[in-house]
């Protein structure tokens, strides 16, 4: 667990984290993991919660997880990246709300893949609802390839906008209440 309220950059690389009784690896800080292998875990394998919390995930293998694979959350982003990076056979609970690669809530949820990785490549035989998908008020385009100085200029809007005070509240939002779900 990367616990809130880190500061700077949590780092993780060269492990196997084999059978968490529950989640694999959860950040409520900002983390990057390289080369890890994360499998067989009670419950989802890679989580990122909270609205700026940023995992980086490069060269980083999911697998055989209870529960979804790679898991954005509550305005959480995950980007991975590198040829040896896979999640497959994850869902094993076969529940319709997980997925391979999840985002889940807000629009500012997301999971990117660095070009030339994308979600078919990537996300391979997930039981449960399928590969990739999103829930309880996510979009599926929230989950998507990008080039590296893309994802580096949304994150740099997305830094401005928060240094103002602004909060963007995604045009489907119908109450006050949905805007901060």
């Amino acid at each position: 667990k990367f616990m809130k309220g880190i500061q700077g950059n949590c780092h993780l690389q060269h492990l196997t984290l084999r059978q968490a009784k529950h989640f694999g690896v959860v950040g409520w800080s900002s983390f990057t993991m390289e080369d890890v292998l994360v499998e067989q875990c009670g419950c989802s394998g890679v989580v990122a919660y909270g609205t700026g919390v940023v995992g980086r995930c490069t060269n980083v293998e999911v697998r055989q997880c209870a529960g979804s694979g790679v898991f954005a959350y509550c305005g959480a982003s995950i980007t991975l990246i590198g040829a040896k990076t896979t999640v497959h056979h994850n869902c094993r609970k076969e529940k319709s709300g997980d997925f391979g690669l999840l985002v889940y809530g807000s629009s500012s949820s997301t999971i990117h893949l660095v070009f030339p990785l994308t979600n078919e490549q990537v996300a391979i035989g997930n039981g449960g609802g399928g590969n990739w998908g999103a829930y309880a008020g996510g979009d599926i385009h929230q989950i998507k390839t990008m080039t590296e100085a893309e994802i580096e200029a949304a994150a740099a809007a997305t830094a401005a906008a928060r240094s103002r005070g602004e909060v963007r509240v995604p045009e489907d939002c119908n109450s006050l209440v949905e805007a901060v779900d």
